[in-house]
């Protein structure tokens, strides 16, 4: 059926007949309730809702017809007028009412000026709100994969025609292994004019230099060009290595290629990896290494970001799958979006390395690993033959991430130096070369040197005994060594000891913490005779081991 209005009587003479004929119609199609008229906004915009909707110069099915429209037609409705009854059908089961649309504007343009009459009109059912179509957002990102060998051969012209803008490539993985089908995957990228970067999958240990030899191998593979995206960090395993080990590992290895290439590399994670393993440092994000480019897979819209969505940087580059399917490539693969639609921010201007400079390899080694305070520690530094004649920075760290200068040292004709230094708390150290024309820059592998406190107890015998009074009250005061204000306070425990028969017995424990003069201070009263020592220690700190037992002071008490 069309979607218009079948012809009914006028209102003015219906015949018995025909109206029970109508009524059973009704019945049957379904008594359709409609709601009481209400007016309409002067040129509310409605569209058909079916093709072959027809115009009327009047509200009843007997008036002239003035033009049919198609579905989507817009016109502008003036008000909902009663003229006499309709039945019709559009998109649906067949509706009965006698509600009309009195219709001012058809396509933009006044009814007066094309059909020379001020309304023409049409049953209510027929027509709909404008529907305006949701716009398709415009991406504000760029699509890309990262491979390595085990996705195998590539078809790159494909990967390019399935619209993939860029390409991570593995290089290489610990200090040992190269991916077989990196100088492959690079060369067919560049031939697709996919703009490629190089990583390397992290293996630490806490073997002397292996952070150092991992970057190294990683450079020595990767050789970055122009227009290569920056060299990345792949970090996702500990293989044991502690918060504070792992942090050092993550920074020794970005600092060697940092000095390398002159850029600094971006760093592959997880959020869980992130917070878990390298206690969802800022460090990295505040210092410079902005690329983040992080693995969260998951059909949000967005991935979670650590340590505080990086600094408030965000993320750069999101792995969102690990299961995804590119033509061109057999089996699953990485998919990748960029936050942006212009990588030039994350690519190379310049080609970085010289392969003809040789690199060599500065080691610092203390010469104890465990003093005193107030002790010397000499730490020395080999450099190589190569190493000859060269001046580099000695620097220290109490976290082994936050480094400050400590000497500048020049290497003897063997490549040797030494510095004598007398440190106030635990500490890291390494050597910094910042390169020469012939010979890269370089840093060393980290060394740890721990430093004891002190604890000095007041009174003293001297070794003798002292003979007191039953009731007798003693302060005792334990010195600890080194206080400041920089350092955090330490905490003494007062050990009091009573001779049982032959043994020695421990009494009670006082623990008390250190005033802003680095004493701590507790008064004991001796109650009960016999033969008594007390003695003190110093408990370890964040910045400092804990020193040894102060010397036994001998109390007879009488």
């Amino acid at each position: 059926m069309r979607p218009d209005v079948l012809r009914l009587p006028s209102r003015a003479a219906p015949s018995s007949r025909l109206v029970s004929a109508l009524l059973s119609a009704l019945l049957l199609v379904g008594f359709v309730s409609l709601p009481a008229p209400q007016p309409v906004l002067a040129a509310s915009p409605m569209e058909a809702a079916c093709d072959g909707v027809r115009l009327r110069t009047g509200p009843s099915t007997s008036d002239e017809i003035a033009v049919t429209v198609s579905a989507g037609t817009q016109v502008g409705v003036e008000l909902t007028v009663i003229g006499d009854p309709w039945i019709a059908t559009c998109a649906g089961d067949p509706i009965s009412g006698d509600s009309w649309y009195q219709i001012s504007e058809l396509n933009g343009q006044s009814i007066a000026e094309q059909f020379d009459v001020p309304f023409v009109y049409s049953a209510t059912v027929l027509f709909q709100p404008v529907t305006t179509p949701t716009p398709t957002p415009t991406p504000s990102y760029l699509e890309g994969i990262d491979v390595s060998k085990w996705q195998g051969a590539i078809d790159w012209n494909q990967v390019a025609g399935a619209g993939k803008k860029f390409a991570m490539i593995r290089a290489s993985a610990g200090s040992l292994t190269t991916d077989e089908w990196y100088t492959t995957n690079r060369a067919g990228a560049n031939a697709a004019r996919i703009p490629m970067g190089a990583y390397h999958y992290a293996n630490p240990d806490s073997a002397p230099n292996d952070a150092l030899n991992e970057a190294n191998f990683f450079l020595s593979l990767a050789t970055p060009v122009r227009g290569d995206l920056v060299p990345a960090l792949d970090v996702e395993v500990t293989n044991g290595l502690s918060v504070p080990d792992m942090q050092a590992w993550v920074r020794t290895w970005l600092e060697r290629v940092t000095a390398v290439t002159g850029v600094r590399p971006m760093i592959y994670t997880s959020p869980n990896f992130w917070e878990n393993a390298m206690g969802d440092t800022t460090w990295f994000a505040a210092n410079g290494y902005r690329t983040l480019w992080v693995a969260h897979w998951t059909s949000e819209p967005a991935p979670l970001v650590p340590a505080e969505n990086w600094s408030g940087i965000g993320w750069t580059f999101w792995q969102y799958t690990s299961s995804g399917s590119v033509p061109g490539i057999s089996g699953r693969v990485d998919l990748n979006r960029y936050n942006g639609l212009d990588l030039s921010p994350v690519l190379l201007t310049s080609s970085p390395i010289d392969p003809a400079v040789p690199t060599a390899v500065l080691t610092i080694t203390p010469s104890s690993s465990i003093i005193t305070w107030g002790e010397t520690v000499v730490v020395n530094a080999a450099f190589g033959a190569s190493g000859a004649g060269r001046t580099f920075a000695l620097q220290g760290a109490r976290d082994g991430i936050t480094w400050e200068p400590i000497a500048t040292q020049t290497t003897d004709a063997g490549g040797n130096a030494s510095f004598p230094y007398r440190p106030a708390n635990n500490l890291y150290y390494r050597g910094v070369f910042d390169g020469a024309p012939d010979l890269a820059a370089v840093t060393s592998d980290t060394a740890r040197v721990v430093v004891r406190q002190i604890a000095l107890l007041r009174p003293t015998a001297n070794g003798g005994v002292k003979v007191v009074s039953r009731g007798r009250k003693v302060t005792f005061t334990t010195t600890v060594r080194p206080s400041r204000a920089d350092l955090p306070t330490a905490k003494v425990t007062l050990a009091v000891y009573r001779r049982v028969g032959s043994r020695w017995v421990l009494f009670t424990n006082r623990n008390v913490y250190v005033n802003s003069a680095g004493q701590a201070s507790y008064t004991w009263t001796f109650a009960t005779r016999g033969e008594w020592y007390v003695r003190s220690i110093a408990n370890p700190t964040t910045f400092n081991a804990n020193s040894t037992w102060s010397s036994i002071e001998r109390y007879s008490v009488r």
